[in-house]
């Protein structure tokens, strides 16, 4: 669905939508932004199993977006004493040290099943500034043009990380009508949910099986 090299119009599109695209550094439509890594960034004694605001941590940012199985949270009064990273509705947040270049979109449902969140020191906010669908901007960044512009950055370091400049610099290529962003936003968003959808079935059918086996073929007693 993106343009070729040297074209500002994608090879295929959805129908009704002429106008051209354009390509721009990534510091153009969204600020990038680190968290705060002073003197009142949390220690292991400010971390609880419940509480006000969300810390995000490695396994909370997936190739799958975010994923809550595994979460440690800080009081309001620890975050409120913090500056930079608390998320707000809509924000990207892209890992850029350990695993690099997992992308989660903050959206409404996000918010509301988690209304209170902070990064880590290995993650980036990404947050728009100009007349841009962020789901567009989500989807471009997990695709193989994106994914590949991380990779090709963080190639050949010792210990690969992304720094808050190099992100910016990033090109994110896009359809200058918002009407036709969001359509190919919405799009790719459907076959994440549909992806997801299947592989939790097909983990299931998975376990019923080995359960299912199990019984059938009991193993020995010792």
């Amino acid at each position: 669905m993106f343009p070729k090299e040297g074209a500002n119009v994608p090879e295929f599109r959805f129908k009704g939508f002429t106008g051209d695209w354009e390509q721009r550094k990534l510091s153009d439509i969204v600020d990038v932004m680190d968290g705060d890594r002073g003197k009142n960034y949390p220690t292991e004694a400010d971390f609880s199993e419940q509480g006000h605001t969300l810390f995000l941590n490695a396994s909370n940012v997936t190739n799958q977006g975010f994923v809550f199985n595994d979460t440690q949270f800080i009081t309001e009064d620890k975050s409120n004493s913090m500056g930079n990273g608390k998320l707000q509705l809509d924000d990207i947040v892209l890992t850029s040290r350990g695993s690099l270049g997992h992308i989660a979109w903050y959206n409404a449902a996000v918010m509301n099943q988690v209304p209170y969140a902070r990064i880590n020191s290995g993650m980036l906010i990404l947050r728009k500034k100009s007349d841009v669908n962020t789901s567009y901007v989500h989807q471009y960044m997990k695709s193989a043009k994106g994914q590949g512009q991380i990779s090709f950055m963080s190639f050949g370091s010792a210990q690969p990380q992304l720094t808050k400049k190099g992100v910016e610099g990033l090109k994110v290529q896009f359809p200058n009508d918002l009407a036709e962003q969001e359509k190919l936003g919405d799009y790719f968003a459907t076959l994440d949910s549909l992806i997801t959808l299947h592989q939790r079935k097909c983990d299931a059918l998975k376990e019923l099986k080995k359960g299912m086996l199990q019984k059938m073929f009991p193993e020995a007693q010792k």
